[in-house]
């Protein structure tokens, strides 16, 4: 198995806790939720959601999210976690590199967390194709990457902090860019907060 296909990621979900789960919405988007972001609300989607914590957190604060993973096993464990009341979430099993046409171009922001370190990093530009694919004209993508330490193997693989201005730079322009100082601890300086827009 590789991570290129959904059993290896089944097996993971189903016979150990994923070590990329916090079992909890993420701090740093929590946050920035918090803050009274200027970016409104919006259609977006989130490429590899897991267990879904974040689909959650951001379905809570108003946004019509479609959480995306080529995996069952989260998505069964995100689908029984959905509060009834809940409305603004849709489930798609869909490998993000080849998603419907019927996507193209629909979504307001696009949610990057643990997915990009997690593709098989021959694969990246694939994804930026696939992010710019599937945003409206002038929408965002929200990414914290993660690692930025220069790891060796993985997933997760490590990231290069200049590699995301190399990757997608050519067609998105810089709206927010730090290290957060609100990491989960293992994670400190370790990550990369940005917000991308479409050109």
């Amino acid at each position: 198995m590789n991570v290129n296909h959904p059993d290896y990621w089944d097996h993971i979900y189903r016979n150990e806790r994923p070590r990329w789960d916090l079992g909890k919405a993420t701090p740093v988007f929590e946050n920035w939720l918090k803050s009274g972001q200027p970016l409104g609300t919006g259609r977006i989607a989130i490429l590899g959601c897991g267990n879904g914590h974040d689909a959650l957190l951001f379905a809570d604060n108003g946004f019509e999210v479609t959480a995306i993973d080529f995996a069952v096993e989260p998505l069964e464990y995100l689908k029984k976690n959905i509060p009834k009341k809940q409305k603004n979430i849709s489930l798609l099993k869909a490998d993000i590199f080849d998603l419907p046409q019927k996507y193209a171009g629909t979504f307001d922001f696009v949610l990057e967390y643990t997915a990009y370190c997690a593709i098989d990093p021959v694969r990246r530009d694939e994804y930026v194709d696939s992010v710019y694919r599937i945003l409206r004209p002038n929408g965002y993508l929200i990414g914290l990457f993660f690692p930025t330490d220069g790891r060796p193997g993985g997933p997760p693989f490590a990231i290069r902090y200049e590699e995301i201005d190399e990757k997608f730079l050519k067609n998105f322009s810089v709206v927010f860019d730090e290290i957060p100082e609100d990491s989960v601890a293992k994670r400190l300086g370790k990550e990369r907060f940005v917000i991308l827009q479409k050109k």
